[in-house]
Order: structure tokens, then C-alpha cells, then sequence
């Protein structure tokens, strides 16, 4: 047997200055983008943002009183926000603030518009970030007593400690299985956040679902807001959620032995996971509510 080694040359095609320049600042915008995320993920886990609107313009010293951090480190941090514009900065007093806009989308978590956790879901495409939707649900509802399912075992142990650590351990509890073989029924709501285009077999998993549910239950489905035509998701929103599909979701439903066509990816859009509901069984379909970056479906049986 012999081989053979073949040196290929790379050549670039023409191109004038102004186009390589062009695209040079393309590449080196969403290079800031990046090294910028980790900042909001910080500003946000922190309470940075919440902390310099409650306080109003403010030097760094004066937010370090605040929040207790260091105001080098934190004057640092503000000159980051103020230079990607997520905060604007006053060289006559040296002083930090958040608009309104900016309050909105980074220091409100309770509002619709609230932006920053955003960073914190794309920043889980390069390492491991916390997940606490059942925690919030029974912090939010003291009446309640959710389960979580999991088919991840070492999802599923973290999760027990996180709920230990919350002190909701006594009507928490969390379980290994999947969307599709979860234990249980008479369920007044089954909620699944971002994971059914995951899945491998999404029918069986809504097929099983419906089946889990009282009779007046309720099945919450949160997905990425897509639109049906794939040409109408080459857009920034986009450009977002299918570089989170290419890894995580797709390879997810694949390793799951999802075939090609069961592959929804993070851009599925409303036709083709009302398709899914109705495959499963569920007569009723509404989306209830909508974000720029997620759509809430609302199923009955």
C-alpha cells in the first residue's frame, strides 16, 4: 500500500482594500461582541446593573459603596458598558448611568423586555452555566409542588443540590427521565423551556405529555421565536440561534437518535411545533405571549 500527500494551495480571490476592510470590521465587531458577553453575564449574576440604576449616575467609588466590590475592578466593568453602549458616561463628573432603555433590557428582570440573561444562555455554548426553572416556579407559586425531569442523571443530582441549597428540598424533587417516559399523571401543567426542539422523538415526548395531563391541564411550550421560512431567519436573531443549534440543540436530538428530519433545531418556527402538538394529541394551540427572542405556545388537550 503506498500514499500519496497533495499540497493544495490557497489562494485568495480579488478583492479591493475597501472590501477587506469592509469585512475586517465585521470580524472585529463581533470579536468585541464576544469578549463583551462575558461582561454582561458578570454585570448580571452580580447585580451590577440593577445596583447602578437603583443608585443613579455614579463613580466607580460610589458603586463600589453600593455593592461592597472593588472600585477599581468595578470602574473597569463600567468602561466596558459604556464602550459597547450598555452604559453612558460622563467625563465632566466622571460618573456612570443607565437610561431607560438600558434599565429595561439589563437592570428589570421582571420585564419583558430583559435582555442580560441572554448572555448567560449563549455563554452555556462555551462552558457550564446553572439551570433553575422548576426552583423559580416554587419560589413563585409556595402552594405548588414541582417536579423536574431530566433524562441527564448528573443534571438531575446538581439540580437536588441547587434545590437543597434554596430550601425547597421537602416539595422539590427531581427525577431521571425523559420528556417521553416521565412518570405521573393528572398534571395541572407541564412546562418544557427551549428543550422540545432538542429532542429526539418530539411527538412521542407531546404524545406523552398530553397523556400526563388532568383533563383541564395545560401545556406551556417555550421555543425560540422563528419565523416558518427559513430565509426569514437570516437575520441577527438568527444568526444567534443557529449558531446555539449548531452546539447544542442539533447535536442534542441527534444523540438522542434523532434521524435528519427529526431535527427541529433552535428555528423550528410556529407552524412546525403546532405540528407537533397536534401529532401528540393536543386539540388547542395558542401562542399566549411573545419576546423578540422567544414565543410561548399554550396546548390543550
Amino acid at each position: 500500500m503506498s500514499t500519496t500527500t497533495s499540497t493544495q494551495s490557497t489562494q485568495s480571490p480579488d478583492a479591493t482594500p475597501e472590501e477587506i476592510e469592509a469585512f475586517t470590521m465585521k470580524f472585529v465587531g463581533d470579536l468585541a461582541a464576544v469578549a463583551h458577553g462575558a461582561t454582561v453575564v458578570l454585570g448580571d449574576k452580580l447585580g451590577l446593573y440593577k445596583a447602578l440604576a437603583a443608585s443613579g449616575p455614579s463613580t466607580s467609588e460610589e458603586l463600589a459603596s453600593a455593592t461592597g466590590y472593588d472600585g477599581r475592578h468595578l470602574r473597569e466593568w463600567l468602561l466596558a458598558q459604556a464602550a459597547s453602549g450598555y452604559a453612558n458616561d460622563d467625563p465632566a463628573t466622571t460618573r456612570f448611568s443607565l437610561d431607560g432603555a438600558q434599565v429595561a433590557c439589563l437592570a428589570d428582570d421582571t420585564a419583558s423586555t430583559f435582555l442580560a440573561g441572554g448572555m448567560a444562555v449563549v455563554s452555556s455554548m462555551h462552558r457550564d452555566e446553572d439551570g433553575s426553572s422548576t426552583i423559580l416556579m416554587a419560589q413563585a407559586s409556595p402552594a405548588s409542588e414541582p417536579v423536574g425531569f431530566d433524562y441527564h442523571a448528573p443534571s438531575i443530582d446538581v439540580a437536588r443540590t441547587r434545590a437543597a441549597e434554596a430550601g425547597l428540598d421537602d416539595r422539590v424533587r427531581f427525577e431521571v427521565a425523559s420528556a417521553a417516559d416521565y412518570p405521573g399523571d393528572g398534571f395541572g401543567l407541564v412546562c418544557v423551556f427551549d428543550a422540545l426542539h432538542d429532542m429526539g422523538n418530539r411527538t412521542a415526548a407531546a404524545a406523552h405529555i398530553r397523556r400526563s395531563l388532568a383533563d383541564d391541564g395545560t401545556f406551556l411550550l417555550v421555543e425560540p421565536n422563528a419565523h416558518d421560512c427559513v430565509e426569514d431567519n437570516l437575520n441577527l436573531i438568527g444568526r444567534i440561534f443557529y449558531s446555539a443549534s449548531t452546539f447544542v440543540c442539533t447535536p442534542a436530538s441527534r444523540s438522542q437518535g434523532g434521524t435528519d428530519a427529526a431535527c427541529l433545531g433552535a428555528q423550528a418556527g410556529e407552524a412546525a411545533l403546532r405540528a407537533v402538538l397536534t401529532d401528540g394529541g393536543f386539540s388547542t394551540v395558542r401562542r399566549a405571549t411573545e419576546t423578540p427572542f422567544n414565543m410561548v405556545l399554550d396546548a390543550r388537550p
